[in-house]
């Protein structure tokens, strides 16, 4: 009696997926480049930010760098309550993001906004206190859905 054996896959062939299909889109996430979304997309609008993690020295296109991971939800439009992370570079929302993140509590409410720029630099970027209510209300209920508290 023979006996069968399966043929052996080449260094170069994909490995099946959704039986038998090689194209593992649909199985996984795909990468993306830029290490996430840029907070400072959402300027203007009210957000719920948690900061994840302080990464210190990080090389850019621009030098060496501080930046915090952070996660945040749009409280308003029609992406409200959607969760969104990314990496925050520019140093005055790091600072501020990374004092929240050792404090007891380091969700933070805010609208990123933009300062007045100095002679031959960029307008930093800030984060501004929320004080209208119902956006301080959407932000409970937005952080109780994510699973944030």
């Amino acid at each position: 009696p023979q006996t069968s054996q399966a043929p052996a896959q080449g260094l170069n062939s994909a490995p099946a997926f959704n039986n038998g299909e090689t194209n593992a889109l649909p199985q996984f996430n795909n990468g993306d480049t830029g290490g996430g979304e840029k907070i400072t997309d959402y300027a203007g609008s009210p957000l719920l930010i948690r900061p994840r993690r302080f990464e210190q020295g990080i090389q850019t296109d621009y030098g060496v760098t501080d930046a915090v991971e952070a996660d945040w939800i749009l409280l308003d439009g029609s992406d409200g309550g959607a969760v969104h992370t990314g990496m925050v570079f520019s140093s005055i929302l790091v600072k501020a993001l990374h004092r929240y993140l050792e404090s007891p509590n380091p969700l933070t409410l805010g609208v990123i906004g933009q300062g007045t720029a100095k002679p031959g630099k960029s307008a930093p970027w800030l984060l501004n206190p929320l004080e209208d209510q119902a956006a301080q209300s959407a932000a409970i209920q937005a952080g109780q859905a994510a699973g944030w508290f």
